[in-house]
């Protein structure tokens, strides 16, 4: 099933971080940089929910590919690519630093992540039809603003 906006939001408010520096997403101490072309998991620190998808399209509205938020899935369907954004000189291998705006792919279908907005299946009407977005991919190149925070702390 996918994810409505609403899980999306959880999954994406309990890891946000509005603190955007210049300096790369993890110190050299750590041992680990965030550079593009790195294929990378998502997961929700509290729920140790993973964002996964595969090609299986919704049977209605879009028909793009899911997005969903699996437990402790450790499959190749968990795996994203991080990409830069189109027109900008950077290429693979640099290091993207704090407050970047990226571009994530998934790996096996290599189609792009985004959301639409829409009205949740499974929420009560009680809220407004614009507080949910439903996560999808396809190949075209929409644009939507999350923060994340590394797990060591330091922002995406």
């Amino acid at each position: 099933m996918a994810i409505s906006f609403f899980g999306l939001a959880i999954f994406l408010f309990l890891t946000l971080d509005s603190d955007f520096t210049s300096s790369p997403i993890s110190t050299a101490s750590e041992g680990v940089q965030i550079t593009y072309g790195s294929v990378i998991k998502l997961m929700h620190e509290r729920t140790k929910f993973r964002l996964h998808s595969h090609d299986v399209p919704y049977g209605s509205g879009s028909g793009q590919q899911s997005v969903t938020g699996f437990l402790n899935v450790d499959d190749s369907n968990s795996y994203w690519i991080v990409r830069p954004v189109p027109d900008t000189n950077a290429q693979q291998g640099d290091t993207i630093k704090g407050g970047t705006i990226i571009r994530l792919q998934h790996m096996r279908t290599r189609k792009w992540l985004h959301c639409h907005l829409l009205n949740c299946f499974f929420i009560p009407k009680r809220y407004p039809a614009d507080l949910f977005e439903r996560a999808e991919i396809n190949s075209v190149l929409d644009w939507h603003h999350a923060n994340l925070r590394h797990s060591s702390g330091g922002s995406i």
